[in-house]
């Protein structure tokens, strides 16, 4: 880890007359040899407020001192702000504007060191560049040896104590349609946003995790440093509109976890770190969601048939049936059609489902499908259609109907294992999604390791 070894600029010598502003200075001078650096900051700040503008070359001195004063009490946003002022102000003043600009190349050396502790390579790297910023412009108006030694000590331990520290971690997400765990030139890739999954639940909490942007070709890349090694992170990706403009839901999917998680506990993608250095390559796939897709229908004249001055109920409940006893269960998954009678159900793949329907009026009868079963024996898959299932069901006498089927959303009963087109899915949630992971077992998807066909690493070091 990057550690202080900088030469911090002295407090800058005041020459004042009166007898009360003397005062003051020799209450500043006490509280720094205490190392009570924020008292000295605040007198240095209320000697500034009682001043004049006349006497600017003191005013800046001031300004300076108290933004030294600030910065030896890791109070950097007050430090930062009366070191600006003071280089502003004092154009005049090389002196000045030469011990301000080095102060600024320390704090931000300082907050480099805080955002190594937090294994935030991204802004510690970034404020390296600007703590060598500062440096070199103080070193443009006064070639000061400390200065020059800040700027020789920074390079140096980034160099050989940073540089070998960290790895290098990159990724490619995308839509794996035909499920190889290999991106192919006829698989959209999907723009994501990465993120460290603290927590371990699969859900960006924003205030707390930290992100990173992919770009538009899925691809993602940053850097990592730990403290020790071993060492490991987990990470996730959300998509950025959560699948609100996708014709279909997509899922990702997550590489089987070590012994003794069980698959259906993976959430997020497992990237262990052996040792610094190095790079390594995350695949994220995602795939569209298995789903049971159709429309329930008011069978008003009985005949088995969606006519065009028949419309969508919403009066009943699909259910999957898994002992096959034709009756709703406690342990089985039931949901209802939307107000149009339409309804869009993402399930576990299975090759199996038995879907039924059980009309919210016990005198209501089912008109179709006519076989005796009244149910739908089908298979669901990742990227697989739906077929469109339709359910006719004979109201009772007085009750009304729903919204009315247009001609364009009309499917024939005879057609509905042909159809092929999207989905009419209603607002989809993850809370569709994280249920359904929730109830795949050994059937998550080990990803493979071969990533060679693909690069991609970001233009430069802007990780």
């Amino acid at each position: 880890m990057l550690r202080s070894s900088i030469s911090c600029a002295a407090l800058v010598t005041l020459l004042l007359t009166s007898s009360a502003q003397s005062d003051s200075l020799r209450r500043a001078k006490e509280a720094i040899d205490k190392k009570d650096f924020i008292s000295a900051a605040l007198i240095y700040s209320d000697k500034i407020d009682s001043l004049g503008k006349d006497d600017n070359e003191t005013l800046n001195k001031l300004r300076l001192n108290a933004g030294l004063a600030y910065l030896e009490a890791k109070s950097f946003n007050k430090a930062e702000e009366f070191l600006n002022i003071a280089i502003n102000e004092s154009s005049e003043f090389e002196e000045i504007q030469s011990k301000a600009l080095n102060a600024l190349g320390n704090l931000y050396y300082y907050k480099a060191n805080s955002f190594l502790d937090q294994q935030n390579v991204i802004n510690a790297k970034k404020s390296w560049e600007k703590s060598r910023e500062y440096y070199k412009n103080s070193l443009e108006i006064d070639t000061n040896a400390s200065v020059q030694n800040n700027l020789e000590s920074l390079n140096d331990q980034i160099r050989d104590g940073i540089e070998p520290l960290i790895s290098k971690v990159k990724g490619l997400v995308w839509r794996d349609i035909n499920g190889n765990e290999k991106w192919e030139e006829n698989e959209p890739r999907l723009k994501a946003t990465i993120f460290w999954d603290k927590n371990d639940d699969g859900e960006h909490n924003e205030s707390l995790e930290d992100a990173i942007p992919g770009n538009e070709k899925g691809q993602f890349a940053f850097e990592w440093i730990s403290a020790t090694y071993p060492s490991s992170l987990r990470l996730a990706s959300v998509l950025p509109d959560r699948n609100e403009s996708s014709p279909t839901i997509l899922l990702p999917l997550f590489s089987a976890p070590p012994p003794p998680l069980q698959a259906s506990q993976s959430r997020n993608h497992l990237v262990e770190i052996d040792k610094p250095g190095g790079s390594l390559s995350i695949p994220m796939p995602w795939r569209a969601a298995p789903y049971l897709k159709g429309r329930v229908w008011n069978d008003t004249n009985i005949d088995g048939k969606l006519n065009d001055n028949e419309s969508g109920s919403s009066a009943a409940t699909l259910f999957i049936d898994k002992n096959a006893n034709y009756q709703l269960d406690e342990n089985e998954t039931s949901f209802k059609p939307s107000e149009d009678g339409s309804f869009f159900q993402v399930v576990p793949p299975s090759k199996y489902y038995s879907l039924c329907i059980k009309p919210d009026n016990p005198e209501a009868n089912v008109t179709y499908p006519k076989a005796d079963s009244k149910n739908y024996i089908t298979s669901a898959n990742f990227e697989q259609a739906s077929p469109n299932f339709l359910f006719g069901i004979q109201a009772p006498p007085g009750e009304g109907n729903s919204s009315k089927t247009s001609s364009q959303e009309q499917a024939k009963p005879e057609d509905n294992q042909d159809s092929s087109s999207p989905p009419e899915k209603p607002e989809p949630t993850h809370a569709e999604g994280e249920r359904m992971l929730q109830e795949i077992d050994n059937e998550t998807i080990v990803l493979g390791e071969d990533t060679e066909n693909w690069d991609p690493a970001l233009p430069g070091r802007n990780y």
